[in-house]
């Protein structure tokens, strides 16, 4: 019996954990998809204002690095 109730409340977790997982790849999807239309739209309030005050940006080339506050 205690096998069974072990193996109940791992997939038990397990099923959350999963679920948490999925919600937390569908938000990063969405704000990705809004910072690149921003972006596509030039819309540099939405864009920049997505980043953290310490964010990086790298560009193209590997020398293009600036820190948000140089925008």
């Amino acid at each position: 019996m205690k096998h069974l109730s072990l193996i109940l409340f791992t997939f038990f977790i397990s099923h959350i954990l999963v679920a948490q997982m999925e919600n937390e790849k569908k938000e990063i999807n969405t704000f990705l998809d809004a910072w690149h239309k921003a972006a596509a739209q030039t819309d540099g309030e939405v864009y920049f204002g997505s980043m953290t005050e310490d964010a990086i940006f790298i560009g193209t080339d590997a020398s293009e690095i600036w820190l948000k506050k140089d925008f």
